[in-house]
């Protein structure tokens, strides 16, 4: 199922929500674009909570395993063209929420919109985002979809929003 969020204004074009499917790991196109987010783009990586670099492979064998465990990894794309993801996954207490979108394609409204879509399409649960301290976009774009603070330390602040 491929659903698109609507732009923000009449310029944008419109950007497709797709689920990632094992198929695509396969073509190898959307999981190399996913590594590359992940481990290779300096803001995203000055961001993550480990500084460690797995192979190309043993990223596959994650998502693999993500696909199988946890509810839903999207990908964001716009005429084919990878934008970013947004996943979450199973903790104890609810549901981890991550976003990462291409440098030139953040503040652009595209994570709120993205959010604000999973949250919509998997209400009644507990949602939680983990931030690290100083990344005030990613702060802003929870914020304004009804997660507040619940914790902060000098490195990172959870934000939790609970939805029926």
């Amino acid at each position: 199922m491929k659903s698109e969020l609507e732009p923000r204004s009449m310029t944008s074009e419109l950007v497709s929500f797709r689920p990632l499917e094992v198929s695509h790991l396969s073509q190898n196109s959307f999981a190399q674009d996913i590594y590359r987010l992940r481990f290779l783009d300096p803001e995203v990586v000055a961001q993550s909570e480990t500084n460690e670099v797995p192979t190309f492979q043993d990223h596959v064998s994650w998502l693999k395993r993500h696909l199988e465990h946890h509810p839903f990894f999207y990908l964001l794309t716009r005429s084919e063209k990878f934008l970013g993801y947004i996943h979450g996954r199973y903790e104890s207490a609810g549901i981890i929420l991550s976003v990462a979108l291409i440098k030139e394609e953040r503040k652009k409204g595209i994570a709120g919109r993205a959010i604000e879509y999973v949250l919509q399409q998997f209400g009644g649960t507990i949602w939680y985002a983990r931030i690290l301290s100083g990344n005030e976009a990613s702060l802003g774009c929870f914020e304004k979809n009804g997660f507040e603070q619940m914790y902060q330390s000098a490195t990172m602040i959870i934000l939790k929003k609970a939805t029926r």
